[in-house]
């Protein structure tokens, strides 16, 4: 096996290991704060037309995050688990859009992923309400990654 191959092995590996982790704190965080208010009212409508209709309010009265807010009402109709899955891959993917934004990166950097994981982390603000908390996660991670998505 040649050096490129591998050093994309690796950076493979870097991906799959982020992704891990932060599946595991997905995993051991709770349903807490707002999750638990959206949860209860989505739990009240009988049906996705009715979970829409409780978005259109959502967006007349109180605020316009009407796509990240939809995407957290059609989560918490399911399975918790469900969540964490693409959670820690929408995650694993801002990590991806930011490094693809990174000037003089080279191919398959591993030291450069790593330290984008690693300031996420760390400088994230309020890591646990921004990333691991369902309605934290889909207003914020998940609204920062499909704006990322579109600007790269």
């Amino acid at each position: 096996m040649n050096l490129e191959k591998k050093k994309k092995l690796l950076f493979l590996m870097a991906i799959i290991v982020s992704w891990l982790l932060i599946f595991i704190f997905n995993v051991l965080t709770p349903m807490m704060s707002d999750d638990l208010f959206y949860s209860r009212e989505v739990q009240m409508a009988g049906n996705f037309a009715e979970v829409v209709q409780q978005e259109y309010q959502q967006y007349m009265t109180w605020s316009g995050r009407s796509v990240c807010h939809l995407i957290l009402r059609c989560f918490l109709m399911g399975n918790k688990m469900v969540f964490n899955i693409f959670n820690s891959l929408v995650f694993v993917g801002l990590a991806l859009l930011i490094y693809l934004n990174i000037e003089g990166r080279k191919k398959n950097d591993i030291p450069v992923y790593l330290l984008t994981n690693l300031l996420i982390w760390m400088f994230g603000v309020v890591f646990r309400q921004t990333v691991l908390w369902e309605t934290g996660a889909c207003n914020y991670l998940w609204g920062s990654a499909i704006i990322l998505a579109f600007l790269t």
